[in-house]
């Protein structure tokens, strides 16, 4: 797991540091002979209003479409700012951070939370 964690950091801090965002979203890993796509993922936490939000009034559109975007990558492994977002400690005590079934799901749970936040506040502004 050692291995992992220090080639996965070197990747990130190189990755964390370079200008270009496509070449951040194309990060690959050699391991043990195979090429892993690695992936920094921004999950959509809604942390502020979404309907009537005058600071941000195009907000619900910029969450749609990074969910759609979100929904064209398929990275092997991923990891997102918070640990609890991408099951970290689980990830570390099995061995592996491979876990392309967990980002798709991840993905499809923050949308879920997203599309029900969106509903709710919009009954409360009928």
């Amino acid at each position: 797991m050692r291995k992992w964690s220090s080639k996965l950091f070197k990747l990130f801090r190189r990755k964390h540091l370079a200008d270009d965002l496509r070449e951040e979203a194309d990060a690959h890993l050699q391991m043990n002979g195979k090429r892993y796509r690695v992936l920094i993922a921004n999950m959509g936490t809604v942390v502020m209003p979404l309907v009537g939000n005058t600071k941000y009034p195009q907000i619900t559109g910029d969450f749609a479409r990074s969910f759609q975007a979100q929904k064209k990558l398929s990275p092997d492994i991923w990891v997102a700012a918070h640990a609890a977002q991408y099951g970290m400690q689980e990830k570390f005590k099995a061995g592996s951070f491979v876990d392309p079934e967990g980002y798709k799901q991840a993905v499809d749970r923050y949308e879920k939370m997203f599309r029900e936040r969106l509903a709710k506040e919009q009954r409360e502004t009928r």
